[in-house]
């Protein structure tokens, strides 16, 4: 990225900098300063906003490293959107991920859905996606234990649909080769990867957004490219019943 531009005025008697962020910094220089100085002048607060948008763009501690979990078919749509980013694509869910911060996951089948749902409390956090017909969804942004699960959100969907049993049904019998997301329109591609950028963003960032990720499904209807969010909150599972006595 180029160096930001420096935009620089007076006010009050003082020269006074905007930089590309929008932080305004007051600077004093003598009143009919040689054009050196000037140059000088310039070169230094340059230095310094370059040192602020460099500061701007490091992701926090512990919250640079990410992992692709996907289909061999269908990915580069995500992949695409992560450019620039530290992102290692892994083939399963057996590969260690103690290393990364956040594993990007497109689920191919109900099963997955529910694969990675131990690592929040683990300490790596999941943001996971998946295609239902022309239906994209992606869950909310799961950091600990609190957050709802992938299990949590589709009971959370059975519990709100008004044909529950069928759409319990059919996600029992989805096929991987259904969920693919190569052949999605391109423009809903791109709303999907826009999504996911915006929601690594405000992890690795740790911005003010992020409490209500965790706890919002966004729906993206390819065909109408219209997009819906829904409530999804944690829960704390029911402890499993003891068996008989023996």
């Amino acid at each position: 990225m180029s160096s930001p531009t420096i935009d620089v005025f007076e006010l009050d008697g003082s020269a006074t900098v905007r930089s590309s962020d929008g932080a305004f910094l007051r600077v004093q220089t003598p009143s009919g300063a040689p054009v050196p100085l000037v140059d000088a002048f310039h070169g230094q607060v340059r230095q310094q906003l370059d040192a602020r948008a460099a500061q701007r763009e490091h992701p926090r501690l512990g919250r640079e490293r990410l992992a692709l979990l996907a289909p061999d078919a269908g990915w580069e749509p995500i992949a695409s959107v992560l450019t620039g980013l530290d992102v290692q694509r892994i083939a399963d869910t057996g590969i260690s991920t103690q290393r990364h911060g956040l594993v990007i996951q497109v689920a191919a089948t109900r099963a997955e859905r529910t694969a990675l749902d131990a690592l929040p409390s683990a300490g790596t956090a999941v943001l996971r996606c998946y295609r239902e017909g022309e239906i994209l969804f992606v869950d909310p942004l799961a950091l600990c234990s609190a957050d709802p699960t992938g299990s949590q959100v589709v009971r959370r969907r059975l519990a709100a649909s008004v044909a529950s049993a069928d759409l319990d049904g059919w996600l029992n019998i989805t096929r991987p080769s259904d969920a693919t997301l190569e052949d999605l329109p391109s423009l809903a591609q791109q709303f999907l990867g826009v999504r996911i950028r915006a929601m690594v963003a405000a992890w690795q960032h740790d911005t003010s957004e992020l409490a209500v990720l965790r706890r919002t499904l966004w729906r993206l209807d390819t065909r109408t490219l219209c997009s819906s969010e829904h409530p999804v909150l944690g829960f704390a599972e029911p402890a499993k019943r003891p068996g008989p006595p023996r």
